[in-house]
């Protein structure tokens, strides 16, 4: 193998090995985007909204189907599911809950990100929330929730 090709093959080695150093090391390093997705518009992560939990709070709501609310969902959590008989029932209740509490954050959250029911809810709770800008969608959803904090 030509000396000149050696030397690039090990330049080529050493600028990788540096990047992926920086990238594990470095305290400020941006995401990695090929394993993680970030957030679309109208989202919050689950860190984000563990964070805003305690000011000014959240009003989490689930829109699961009942037997999947009840099995486990976020403490506190409202059900809201389109397809429950009683959903004009719930629906009133996170009006009122939202209505009292304007300035809260209102997360909507189903099954994950392929979920579209949660999408539903939340572009119900825009009419219904006193600042709409607060309604966001749980990045990720339930499964999100659960993974542990990093």
């Amino acid at each position: 193998m030509p000396s000149t090709l050696k030397e690039i093959l090990l330049l080529l080695t050493l600028t990788a090995l540096a990047a992926a150093s920086t990238q594990r090391f470095h305290p400020y390093a941006p995401p990695l985007y090929l394993s993680q997705e970030l957030p679309s518009e109208g989202e919050i992560t689950a860190a984000e909204a563990r964070a805003a939990q305690s000011d000014p709070g959240v009003l989490f709501v689930d829109a699961r189907v009942r037997r999947l609310y009840d099995a486990a969902h976020i403490p506190g959590a409202y059900s809201l599911c389109e397809h429950e008989a009683d959903f004009p029932t719930q629906l009133v209740t996170v009006a009122e809950a939202c209505q009292q509490a304007p300035d809260k954050w209102c997360v909507v959250y189903c099954d994950g990100k392929a979920c579209q029911a949660s999408r539903a809810i939340a572009e119900i709770l825009h009419g219904l929330h006193p600042n709409p800008e607060r309604v966001k969608v749980l990045h990720g959803g339930w499964p999100a929730w659960q993974t542990p904090a990093p």
